[in-house]
């Protein structure tokens, strides 16, 4: 049955429109079936990064596909004589990813900046069939497997594989669905961290002693930890509303964050360490040595000076105090 909408004050009211209004069409975005992880962030790409192509519909063909556009149509990482989008061959002979392409054309530098790590390894992934190539030398073959199953490529192939049990011309669609909100995680990431370094820069809650030792009273940025050991820096100080907290990269026997210079401060101040519970709770491995965390905040301030923790890292580290 067949419904049609008819409205009787207009002159040819006994027609149904679709008899009497052109059919509009929706844009397209055009790639090939049986997409791979080039397409599959190609077009989320291009729907994240331009306004004007949110919402399309989103249409798979033969990889070899030279049928009719319409206007706004766009076609990725299938040549459709000529008017697709490709990755643009360097000047070794190797072509780099669409998705590379869409990034640089509808993003701004702020975007490429932020989805570099994902557009290097589709790019060598592209180009090579390894997110890792001209990497990794010397690394054991079983390791070398585990960081490929855990890379984008990895994360690709599991929604594949996930999505094996479902009707093969849903899978394409079913794909792209999937892998949006983490392409959307790794901009949103990206962002993150070039706020990071923006805040280490003008020392906005931030203060790095050494290039060793970094003492943060605005912490809130998830990234802001990865920029400071970047730097290198190994022990930072970190208030965070009630709680005081001692982070040590790689402890040893001699480097902790329960180091007995920081244990001596907890003592001076009259409180004492257990299980976080009111008490420094020093972690086993020597990593943390916290008045509350995150995961169990603190109730109640503490009496120790987070800058006399401070000061104990630089001279544990032997950096200048100031």
């Amino acid at each position: 049955m067949v419904c049609f909408s008819i409205d009787k004050t207009s002159k040819n009211w006994y027609l149904p429109k679709s008899f009497t209004q052109p059919e509009v069409l929706m844009p397209r975005i055009l790639t090939h079936m049986n997409v791979d992880i080039d397409a599959a962030l190609s077009v989320i790409a291009l729907q994240i990064l331009s306004e004007e192509q949110q919402g399309h519909n989103i249409t798979f063909v033969r990889a070899d596909w030279n049928g009719r556009m319409g206007p706004g149509d766009i076609a990725l990482d299938i040549r459709a004589g000529g008017r697709g989008l490709k990755g643009e061959e360097g000047e070794d002979g190797t072509i780099q990813s669409c998705f590379d392409l869409v990034v640089r054309t509808y993003g701004d530098i702020h975007d490429y900046r932020a989805l570099l790590p994902l557009i290097e390894a589709v790019n060598k992934h592209d180009a090579h069939g390894d997110p890792f190539h001209g990497e990794l030398e010397g690394t054991a073959p079983e390791r070398r497997s585990q960081m490929i199953e855990t890379s984008i490529i990895g994360t690709f192939r599991a929604i594949r594989a996930y999505l094996r049990g479902e009707p093969k011309h849903q899978r394409d669609q079913r794909t792209i669905e999937l892998l949006t909100p983490i392409v959307y995680g790794y901009l949103h990431n990206g962002h993150l961290l070039a706020d990071a370094w923006n805040q280490i820069e003008n020392e906005d809650g931030v203060v790095v002693f050494g290039d060793k030792v970094a003492l943060i009273t605005k912490g809130k940025n998830p990234r802001l930890s990865e920029a400071l050991q970047i730097m290198g820096v190994r022990i930072k100080v970190i208030v965070d509303d009630k709680n005081v907290v001692v982070f040590c990269k790689n402890p040893t026997q001699d480097i902790r964050a329960d180091h007995q210079l920081f244990r001596d401060i907890v003592g001076n101040a009259d409180e004492k360490i257990g299980d976080g519970n009111g008490h420094w709770f020093a972690h086993p491995s020597g990593f943390l040595f916290a008045w509350g965390t995150r995961k169990a905040p603190a109730s109640h301030l503490s009496r120790v000076n987070p800058d006399h923790l401070r000061i104990a890292a630089c001279q544990l580290l032997d950096v200048p105090l100031d």
